[in-house]
C-alpha cells in the first residue's frame, strides 16, 4: 500500500476520524480528512514519537494546504508525512 506516485485519500489523522468529538483534538488537521494527494517519498519512515503507529509516507496534496491553515515544512512543497493507516489508495 502507498507506493511512490500512488494516489491516496486521507481517511483519518493519527487514527481519528472527522467526527464532531475529534475536531478539537485534531485542530486544523481535521481539514486533511477526505483530501487527495500523491505519495512522493520512495522510503517510508517511522515517526520518532509514535513508532508503534507504523510507517509514514510523504504525501503531496492536490490543494494548497496553507489555504486550510496547515503549514508545511518539508523539502517537497505542499506535503506532509502521514501514517499509512490514515490513507487509502484511490
Amino acid at each position: 500500500m502507498a507506493k511512490i506516485l500512488q494516489k491516496v485519500r486521507v481517511i483519518s489523522f493519527h487514527g481519528l476520524k472527522k467526527e464532531k468529538t475529534h475536531k478539537e483534538e485534531l485542530g486544523v488537521y481535521w481539514n486533511l480528512i477526505d483530501l487527495s494527494g500523491m505519495v512522493v517519498s520512495p522510503n517510508p519512515r517511522l515517526h520518532p514519537a509514535y513508532p508503534e503507529r507504523g510507517s509514514q509516507v510523504l504525501v503531496r496534496f492536490d490543494i494548497q494546504l496553507a489555504l486550510i491553515g496547515i503549514d508545511c515544512h518539508n523539502d517537497v512543497s505542499n506535503s506532509l508525512w502521514l501514517f499509512k493507516t490514515d490513507l487509502i489508495e484511490t
